[in-house]
């Protein structure tokens, strides 16, 4: 198996790695929002992601879309400790 696949690895995830695992959270999180599993609903419930309806548990911490649909984060430092993501102080 390649190093890359492996599990229990020290090293840190890349910036690409990161991110796509954050679109991942969010494209979940809409998909549990959504009234059906059609792409228009789970489009209009990632369009739903505002400032009061932010994602609160994401790798990158709280995020939501602005009204231009850009990502909105305060990048953080996350680790997991107990199976859940807690904010590195």
């Amino acid at each position: 198996s390649s190093g890359s696949t492996r599990r229990n690895t020290k090293r840190i995830p890349t910036r690409t790695r990161r991110r796509s695992y954050a679109s991942t959270q969010i494209l979940a999180a809409a998909i549990a929002r959504a009234s059906t599993a059609s792409p228009e609903d789970i489009r209009a419930a990632l369009q739903m992601i505002g400032p009061e309806s932010a994602l609160d548990d994401t790798i990158f911490g709280k995020f939501y879309f602005d009204e231009n649909g850009d990502g909105v984060y305060s990048p953080v430092v996350r680790i997991v400790r107990g199976g859940k993501f807690e904010t590195l102080e």
